[in-house]
């Protein structure tokens, strides 16, 4: 047993590997990663198709955001170069995101340890190692198996970039790296709005904490809103449309409910995986022993992460649309606290141990991570791994979807003929998917007429055109009805196609509407 306690690492070697390692590789083999996920059945969802078309409508020098979701600021620093390579623009974005979930992994991992090696000294814990490799483990669990993640990242959407890069910026502070903590901040700020208030407060505190960052401050002050504002006002005439936008939520958000806020948490409490919520009640308390003992790291994670779910909370309230996955930061943040947790249950058993037989220190380690697996397998993590495969069906349905629009554009003569024959419509959600393929604005494309008594109905519009029919997983096929006097094409894949295109006449007047839109 002697033999298998001086092969443990130490303290010291985890801590230099860790900063010896270049943050240049962990992006590129992130990278690498994420090129390699391609092989699976890939698309983006409904915003990164918006972001990807706004991208190349930048480059072609005709933005118009009147369409689709809020304008985003970091993604177009990626999309926007990206149009370049054409078709393969979606694809690419979809490698950045992916790369962006991996990297937050990463970090979740390190932070997690370093919040341990704050909490308590080299004397307490002379391997600390090992508890800075349980406390990664378990956070990363926490974040990997939350609601929603696994998905996001497989549909390119910003969480994981989200996450990224605020945890980057944690992780640098602590590091005493504050200008890598500042630039990394702003970069979530051009992601999530709600960041804002964490970057504010951040900046007040280097201003006076580091004034040899106070032109670097400036900068990030005056980017910040002038990438959230400028753009949008090029592409819709309104500084605010995203404010606007992001207020009018869709049917299922619980800013429809009798409480919002509240009804927000009630939703956010399932996301986080039940295995992890016993390690997050120890991180807490443990937080509050560290901070009695001046040590305040713990805490401050803590603090930001309720201080985000409750931000997200409130601005229900208002109107905002509380979708779940906004709360991601905020839970994933509890993931490393619950991994902070059982990293300083084990030190602390270790150190009890330690006190009667040294050798007790190593069996207290091996039981502490042969007990990891079943306290997971116990409290349930085997009911969201059996979750991945309903997942992967969807995943592959709209992979799908994808692959067979470009056949079914095709089957109604192609994209200039489809918006000659008039208003192209199709399922709500599909808008910008079906605007990247036929090379227009979001706006060209309708998502038809919601029909009283039916929820989830849609139905093309009283005007001649071509309807792009296809369903969602949970929706019934929209838009449910053709134009009037539509005929059936064809199908390809989920797609179907109905078109009534419009006479000379009527084409002449549709023309006008659309020139006005």
């Amino acid at each position: 047993m002697s033999a298998i306690a001086s092969a443990l690492p130490t303290r010291q070697s985890f801590t230099a590997a860790r900063l010896a390692q270049p943050a240049v590789l962990v992006v590129l083999g992130a990278l690498v990663l994420a090129a390699v996920s391609l092989l699976y059945p890939s698309t983006p969802t409904y915003d990164p198709w918006a972001w990807i078309v706004w991208g190349r409508e930048t480059l072609e020098l005709n933005l118009t955001t009147t369409g689709g979701p809020s304008w985003k600021p970091l993604p177009m620093l990626f999309t926007v170069p990206f149009a370049l390579f054409g078709q393969a623009s979606p694809d690419l974005w979809i490698i950045v995101a992916r790369a962006g979930s991996i990297i937050s992994l990463v970090l979740t991992f390190l932070l997690a340890g370093l919040l341990c090696e704050r909490a308590f000294d080299e004397a307490e814990a002379p391997r600390f190692g090992w508890v800075a490799i349980l406390a990664g483990g378990v956070a990363v669990v926490g974040v990997l198996f939350q609601t929603g993640f696994i998905r996001v990242t497989m549909l390119a959407d910003s969480e994981g970039l989200v996450n990224a890069t605020a945890f980057g910026a944690i992780y640098y502070h602590l590091l005493n790296r504050r200008k890598a903590a500042l630039v990394l901040a702003t970069g979530a700020a051009l992601l999530r709005p709600e960041v804002w208030v964490f970057l504010g407060l951040y900046g007040v505190w280097l201003w006076f904490a580091n004034p040899e960052l106070r032109r670097l401050l400036i900068g990030c002050a005056i980017t910040v809103p002038v990438l959230w504002l400028v753009p949008e006002y090029i592409g819709s005439g309104n500084l605010f449309r995203a404010a606007a936008r992001a207020q009018h939520p869709n049917e299922y958000s619980p800013a429809f409910a009798d409480n919002p806020f509240f009804q927000t948490l009630k939703e956010t409490r399932p996301n986080i995986p039940s295995a992890i919520k016993p390690a997050i009640q120890l991180g807490a308390l443990f937080a509050l022993w560290a901070a009695w003992r001046r040590r305040f790291a713990p805490l401050a994670v803590l603090v930001a992460a309720l201080g985000w779910i409750t931000l997200i909370a409130g601005m229900t309230n208002f109107g905002f649309a509380g979708n779940p996955r906004y709360m991601m930061l905020g839970t994933s943040l509890l993931a490393v606290i619950a991994g902070f947790g059982a990293g300083s249950a084990l030190a602390t058993v270790r150190n009890l141990a330690r006190r009667v037989d040294p050798l007790l220190v190593t069996l207290v380690t091996l039981v502490g991570f042969a007990a990891l697996p079943t306290a997971l397998w116990v409290r349930g993590i085997d009911e969201r791994v059996h979750r991945l495969q309903h997942l992967d069906v969807v995943l592959h349905q709209e992979a799908q979807r994808r692959d067979m629009l470009p056949a079914a554009i095709s089957i109604g003569g192609g994209s200039k003929a489809l918006l000659a024959c008039g208003e192209v419509t199709t399922e709500r959600f599909q808008v910008p998917l079906v605007a990247w393929y036929l090379h227009t604005r979001l706006s060209r494309v309708g998502m038809g007429v919601e029909e009283s008594g039916k929820p989830g109905g849609w139905t093309s519009p009283p005007i001649p055109g071509t309807a792009l029919q296809t369903s969602s997983p949970g929706n019934p096929p929209n838009p449910i009805a053709g134009p009037p006097g539509s005929r059936t094409l064809g199908k390809s894949g989920p797609w179907t196609v109905l078109q009534a295109c419009s006479t000379p006449k009527q084409g002449s007047v549709l023309a006008g509407a659309n020139r006005s839109r």
